[in-house]
């Protein structure tokens, strides 16, 4: 994982924490896959980049579906949704947001999966 990348993810996780959610993060998607494995409860929202160095965003997504099917998912990219899904990488209609954003754009967008 790069240096920009660790810092988005510390700021979500701080953000997320702040708001008052309990925040289970990894840095790849096998951490996150690890992490989730040994996790008791539910989990109800994943927020995960579209391109990670181990796996993408959309596969992170289905696999974590398999445990946790009622799972919602935000995915985000410092590329705009169109160009990633003229890349197929992500279906449309998914729930994206794009770096950058504020804290106040990831609270907005997560309270709209959420509800």
């Amino acid at each position: 994982m790069g240096k920009d990348e660790e810092v988005v993810r510390e700021l979500v996780v701080s953000m997320l924490k702040s708001q008052g959610y309990i925040v289970l993060a990894g840095g790849s998607g096998s951490e996150v896959i690890s992490i989730l494995n040994q996790h008791q409860g539910r989990i109800d929202l994943l927020i995960t980049d579209v391109i990670m160095p181990d796996m993408n965003g959309r596969d992170l997504h289905k696999q974590v579906a398999l445990a946790f099917p009622e799972v919602k998912t935000i995915f985000m990219s410092g590329y705009t949704e169109d160009v990633i899904n003229y890349h197929g990488i992500l279906e449309t209609d998914v729930n994206f947001i794009q770096k950058p954003f504020t804290v106040n754009d990831l609270a907005a967008k997560i309270k709209g999966v959420l509800n």
